[in-house]
């Protein structure tokens, strides 16, 4: 079964570059979009990384560990985002690499251009496939998503901007994923993880300080 992996706007658990902003990639669609644009420059480029926002520091995102599976099948990326000028000439570019536990790239999985330039000036979704080079991963190993802007509709010029809407909802804007044919899956530890700290979070909700006011008055009465 296919399964989408989203990114979104919220922190990573793990933090291996002192260079990258690493952000959370899981199964949960997101709810609220976030927007971040990145400085263009001159091209022919090999691909600019999205930043977290124009000048700030480079956007990746990692999923959780995961299971033991191989990745062979095709892979669907939906990208939305927009240019600040058609002249920019900037397409979106996804790479997906296997990594370790700690986050540290053992191979590409997949790199590719969609080799059409984003829209201008509203956002738009970019959708296109991509066949993998077959993947075996172990269990606790986890996936690291970049996105990038490449030349696209000519080569890219400076002085402009290129950015990323993602972390939305189904349909609407910033609906950004990247789908795997084999389907992802967490192991089943992290799931239970994740399902304690949500329960716990209920619970505190839920539990009323202690107040004596509501015991004195059945003290009286057994008295």
């Amino acid at each position: 079964m296919a399964t989408k992996v989203f990114l979104h706007d919220a922190a990573s658990d793990i933090d291996p570059s002192a260079v990258e902003t690493e952000k959370l990639a899981d199964l949960t669609q997101g709810a609220a979009a976030a927007t971040k644009a990145t400085n263009t420059a001159l091209g022919p480029t090999a691909g600019i990384q999205a930043t977290d926002g124009a000048g700030g520091a480079p956007l990746t995102w990692f999923t959780g560990p995961l299971q033991a599976m191989t990745i062979s099948r095709t892979i669907t990326f939906n990208i939305c985002g927009f240019e600040s000028a058609a002249a920019a000439n900037a397409g979106p570019q996804v790479k997906v690499e296997r990594c370790d536990g700690a986050g540290i790239v053992i191979s590409t999985v997949v790199n590719s251009e969609y080799g059409t330039e984003f829209a201008t000036p509203a956002e738009s979704a970019n959708s296109w496939t991509a066949t993998p080079t077959a993947t075996t991963l172990a269990d606790g190993d986890r996936l690291k998503i970049t996105l990038l802007g490449n030349d696209a509709g000519g080569v890219m010029a400076a002085g402009a901007t290129f950015s990323i809407v993602y972390d939305g909802a189904t349909g609407a804007t910033g609906d950004t994923y990247v789908q795997f044919g084999d389907g992802v899956f967490l192991l089943a530890s992290q799931v239970k993880a994740e399902a304690l700290t949500a329960l716990s979070a209920t619970v505190n909700v839920l539990v009323m300080p202690f107040d004596e006011s509501f015991v004195r008055p059945l003290n009286m009465i057994v008295r």
